[in-house]
């Protein structure tokens, strides 16, 4: 009897943990993900210049430094959407944007 309850609650624990991993998407795979964007680099001036969009789901992202990607460079250190594949590069998850949304948070006062 106390080999089945241990079972049973082996499995219960199982699915549970298994409710809380994230799967990370694959090398040239499509993506949705929620962040913040972060710069990474600056140039001369002091603008920003490289971006990573940092969720705490799916760990960091470097953002493909192309003509969609430079149109999030107007959003540093604000929390959005992204759409886009992702590419291993170097060693790094880039993300090739192919669109995006600013996501407006709700201040409580």
């Amino acid at each position: 009897m106390k080999s089945q309850a241990f079972s049973a609650l082996s499995i219960v624990l199982g699915l549970a943990l298994m409710g809380s991993v994230v799967a990370m998407p694959a090398a040239d795979q499509r993506l949705m993900i929620s962040g913040t964007l972060e710069a990474i680099e600056a140039d001369l001036h002091g603008k920003p210049k490289l971006l990573e969009i940092v969720s705490p789901e799916l760990g960091r992202y470097r953002i493909a430094p192309d003509r969609r990607g430079r149109k999030l460079l107007a959003h540093v250190g604000k929390w959005v959407t992204v759409f886009g594949t992702v590419e291993m590069e170097n060693g790094l998850r880039v993300v090739h944007v192919e669109g995006f949304r600013p996501i407006a948070l709700v201040s409580r006062r």
